[in-house]
Parts: structure tokens; C-alpha cells; sequence
């Protein structure tokens, strides 16, 4: 029976979109993989700001000022790249059907029939949605016509490329210099070679170099140390 519930967790949400029992005993001492791909999903959404969580916001976890803001980055940190996965923490920040619904229809991801009944007008595309530039919300009377199924991405290549694979790279970038101010360009190329989830991590280094570089808080810190040049 799919559930009706106005906001769910993400840890739920995780479970529930592979099938699974959140509340089963045997998940508190592991994760199935298909759950960690949907946390990694979710909270890479959230990072890049397409998908909407009151709670996590990217720029306190891009850039924490407190403790509190620092441990919370620290969390979301570890499920994003570190593959490390608080419980309470998953389960301490939800997120709304109707924010749900409207990223899955921004991104053409079918809405999946836990959340929402096969066959149901998704009402909740009716809703404001906050990421939008605009107010998106039509009249009620057109609901059932517009919004029968997923709106599908129209745009190039070169702007799917953009937003796809390095603006989530980029971010990647932020939150791992906001970690470690110290690292080299090369050694963040690194980490993100190293992070599956990032579709940027089949690039080669170079690649991954060229779309950070400007990124890094240390200026001439390229990753390995220049050439000298008699004079």
C-alpha cells in the first residue's frame, strides 16, 4: 500500500524506494546497497540544490559558522563521499512529498509508486515549489491535463554535460576545501576520482582539474611543485 504521509525521512525514503522496510531489525546493523545508492542520490540532490530540504540547506553545509553546523556537515559529508551513514541523522531530517514530487519532475525521474499510487494525479505538483525561479504552480482545473506524467529535460548537450557532471563535481569541491583548506588541486582530483556517485569521476584528472582549479583556496597550490627555470 503506497504511504499517504505528507513528509518522510531520508532514511524512509531511502528504504522505501528499494523495496525495503525501514523499521526491520536486521537494517540496524547494515545497509543494503541499494539503500546507500538512494542516500547518495538524495543527499547529492540536496548539495546541488535540485532537490529541497528544509533542514539542509547547502550553504550551511558548504560553509558551516557554528559547531552544531559543522557536526550536521560533517554527517552529510560522510553519506556523500565518505560511504559512512548516521542513522539518527538520516532520520532526523525529512522531506516533503510535494518537494519530492516536484524534484522527480524536474528531472524526469519517474515518481515511485511508494510515495505515489500508479495511476493518481500527482497533486502535489500543485504546490509551491521552492526551487523554482518562478512560481510554478498552475490552476487546479488543469492538473489532471499538464502534469499526467514526468516533464521531460529539454536542453543540450553541452548544458546537460554542465549540470549533470560538474556542477556536483564543483560542489564536491567546495565541501571537501571546506574541510581541509590544505589540500592541493590534485589531491581533491583525487577524491573525486575516487567518488563513484559523481559521474565526473570517469573523467581523467585533467578534465576534473580544469572545472576546479578556480575553486581552490590556495592559489599555486597545483598538486605538484613547479619546475625551476635557471635565470
Amino acid at each position: 500500500m503506497p504511504l499517504l504521509d505528507d513528509n518522510l525521512s531520508v532514511w524512509k525514503i531511502s528504504f522505501r524506494w528499494a523495496g525495503l522496510d525501514p523499521d526491520a531489525l536486521k537494517y540496524r546493523f547494515y545497509i543494503p546497497s541499494a539503500v546507500k545508492d538512494n542516500i547518495r542520490l538524495l543527499t547529492q540532490a540536496i548539495i546541488t540544490n535540485v532537490l529541497w530540504c528544509k533542514s539542509l540547506r547547502p550553504d550551511p553545509l558548504l560553509g558551516p559558522d557554528s559547531n552544531i553546523e559543522r557536526i550536521r556537515a560533517d554527517k552529510f559529508y560522510d553519506c556523500f563521499a565518505r560511504n559512512k551513514y548516521d542513522h539518527d541523522f538520516l532520520k532526523s531530517h525529512t522531506i516533503y512529498r510535494s518537494d519530492f514530487a516536484h524534484w522527480c519532475n524536474r528531472l524526469g525521474i519517474p515518481f515511485p509508486e511508494f510515495w505515489f499510487p500508479a495511476g493518481w494525479v500527482v497533486h502535489e505538483l500543485n504546490e509551491k515549489d521552492w526551487l523554482a525561479e518562478t512560481d510554478t504552480r498552475k490552476p487546479e482545473n488543469t492538473v489532471s491535463v499538464i502534469y499526467s506524467g514526468p516533464i521531460q529535460k529539454l536542453s543540450g548537450k553541452r548544458v546537460d554535460t554542465d549540470e549533470e557532471v560538474w556542477k556536483p563535481a564543483r560542489v564536491a569541491a567546495q565541501t571537501i576545501w571546506s574541510q581541509n583548506k590544505s589540500l592541493t588541486i590534485m589531491d581533491v582530483v583525487k577524491q573525486i576520482k575516487a567518488t563513484p556517485v559523481l559521474t565526473a569521476s570517469s573523467f581523467s584528472e585533467s578534465a576534473i582539474r580544469k572545472h576546479i582549479a578556480d575553486l581552490s583556496p590556495t592559489p599555486g597550490k597545483p598538486g605538484r611543485k613547479p619546475s625551476k627555470r635557471l635565470t
